[in-house]
């Protein structure tokens, strides 16, 4: 064979997945440490591909503590710390870049949620406080909408009264209320209780742990029911929500 034709074949094997490198399927590898042991933590990639990890407990102590995660080093180093102490909060990208920190608890003797709100500027690696929700809020949902605009659902103590939704707006920094539920919503005073997710045009998908389901329409502000799952409820939470590409959602798991 001569050359030519050598690297002719050769081409044509690696082109068609003939030949192709040695790689493992689905396998982990270690990265860096975190500065500091947490749990009930966010995780926010930011826009520049960094992570920001943010808040959370070492054992029962709620964290002011926050870092950010380079893939390029694969390490971990400090950013500046919260304004308040909390876990069980949410922690969304803002589409400026910025990610708004809203509510959790700093009790270290159960979930008491807190109202309170701050922005950390990845420019700057600083947090500054924002408006306060209306409502206090912990292990609730936390949205951002097409408008820009993030919308707050659910989320309370084990024995609070689930607060009404809210939204926030990155141009003012406040919060407003938004349309009432219109199912039953108890559930969502647990942690996980509910899940969300953000539809391909622009509505939210809504589904308590009592196994009821309803759409959020941002042009309206209103909230309206849809049909409810087909399985028995997750009566103690935890299931999760994905958009899949043909913009179904897949609904599994959680604790019955």
């Amino acid at each position: 064979m001569s050359a030519l034709r050598f690297v002719l074949a050769l081409f044509l094997l690696t082109a068609s997945g003939a030949i192709a490198p040695a790689q493992a399927p689905g396998s982990f590898t270690a990265t860096g440490a975190m500065t500091t042991p947490r749990n009930s933590h966010t995780a926010t990639l930011l826009a520049d591909g960094r992570v920001l990890i943010a808040g959370g407990q070492t054992g029962f102590t709620p964290l002011i503590t926050a870092e950010i995660y380079d893939p390029l080093s694969g390490a971990f180093k400090l950013t500046g710390d919260m304004r308040s102490r909390r876990y069980g909060h949410t922690a969304t990208l803002l589409a400026d870049g910025r990610v708004l920190i809203a509510g959790g608890s700093d009790s270290p003797n159960g979930v008491v949620p807190a109202n309170d709100a701050e922005i950390y500027d990845p420019s700057t690696g600083t947090f500054t406080m924002t408006g306060d929700m209306i409502s206090s809020h912990a292990c609730h949902q936390a949205i951002l909408l097409r408008n820009g605009k993030v919308l707050i659902l659910g989320g309370a103590g084990i024995h609070d009264p689930v607060p009404n939704a809210e939204l926030y707006d990155p141009a003012t920094g406040r919060f407003a209320v938004t349309g009432a539920y219109t199912t039953d919503v108890s559930g969502f005073n647990s942690c996980q209780g509910a899940v969300s997710t953000l539809l391909p045009e622009g509505r939210v998908l809504v589904i308590s742990e009592a196994g009821l389901a309803e759409i959020y329409e941002p042009d309206s502000g209103t909230f309206t029911p849809t049909r409810n799952r087909t399985s028995l409820s997750y009566n103690d939470g935890l299931p999760t929500a994905t958009l899949l590409m043909n913009g179904k959602v897949l609904i599994a798991g959680g604790a019955g």
